[in-house]
């Protein structure tokens, strides 16, 4: 079995994530046309509303939740006109921070269970939260979300970060703790859609890269809930082994003429219990 982090670069990976990675690269260096925003802000709303379609309709609570958090906080820094550092920027890469780790703990819920509505609750304390600190007659935020706080002391070097960034580096550990218990398609796109905010709240939250990342995480959402559909129908849940429809899938690609050579072991239950 390859190693947890291989699979995982893998996950992130997907075919269908490097060409939205590589176009956001491109229009972020200035290569591209200025006309571009309203094109990738429409590919923004289709990945959020993909994503909270896919987590709704297959009972992906963590998904959904998580795509809210991503979407709802975007769209807070895009009409708030917060730029990298300022005080709703801070909150709303925190709050995503800590909501991506709770998902990641918490598992899959239905929305009106206790953690789903709590989840809710969250959310929308949290979104109250982020529209105070963007009000324009609002006052100093929270020494605490816009300090540098000590985060590695070692001696006479002491190394500070962000809260921001702390939240963020902490958060990402435990969702790698984990990702290496459940090693699943879901708790790899968590930690992939907080390394893609992350790296967008990095750069001028109106640039293209900034849209691409943040579409490039909703992305890896929706990716793991067709990872997750799939490892469901062609694997054996039990042995992670491929099921007779994968075996059928696979007989239809081959060749003619082939032969096939099936094995049976005896008394396999037996050995099986």
């Amino acid at each position: 079995m390859p190693p947890i982090v291989l699979r995982l670069v893998l996950r992130l990976l997907w075919p269908g994530l490097v060409p939205v990675l590589g176009a956001s690269l491109w229009l972020g260096s200035g290569a591209g046309p200025e006309d571009v925003g309203g094109t990738l802000q429409g590919l923004r709303y289709g990945a959020l509303g993909l994503a909270v379609l896919l987590g709704w309709r297959f009972h992906r609570s963590r998904v959904l939740f998580a795509a809210l958090t991503i979407g709802l906080g975007a769209e807070a820094l895009y009409a708030f006109g917060s730029d990298v550092g300022s005080p709703v920027a801070e909150a709303v890469l925190v709050a995503t921070a800590v909501n991506l780790a709770l998902l990641s703990l918490a598992g899959d819920r239905g929305l009106l269970s206790v953690v789903g509505i709590v989840t809710g609750l969250l959310l929308f304390f949290e979104g109250g939260w982020v529209l105070v600190l963007g009000r324009p007659d609002a006052g100093p935020a929270p020494e605490w979300l816009t300090s540098e706080v000590v985060a590695f002391p070692l001696g006479s070097l002491v190394l500070t970060l962000p809260a921001s960034t702390l939240a963020c580096l902490l958060s990402g550990l435990v969702m790698l703790l984990c990702l290496s218990r459940r090693e699943g398609p879901i708790d790899s796109g968590l930690f992939g859609a907080l390394v893609a905010v992350s790296a967008a709240l990095a750069y001028p939250t109106h640039g293209a890269l900034s849209h691409g990342l943040v579409t490039t995480g909703l992305g890896v959402l929706v990716l793991s809930v067709l990872e997750t559909t799939y490892a469901l129908a062609y694997r054996d849940e039990l042995t992670g082994l491929p099921s007779r429809r994968a075996l059928n899938q696979l007989m239809e690609t081959l060749d003619r003429p082939y032969t096939l050579a099936m094995v049976d072991i005896d008394h396999f239950k037996k050995l099986n219990d």
